[in-house]
């Protein structure tokens, strides 16, 4: 068995946390601009 491809790149995950949660911008952490998800509002 090999590794399962992933659909969500989980810098999306960190993105959607800093900035809706935590109120701060992600760009710098996460290295790069990321679509938040919807599923985490």
């Amino acid at each position: 068995m090999g590794n399962m491809p992933f659909s969500t790149d989980f810098r999306s995950v960190y993105a959607t946390v800093i900035e809706r949660w935590l109120g701060r911008p992600s760009a710098a952490i996460v290295g790069g601009t990321f679509s938040p998800l919807t599923a985490l509002a």
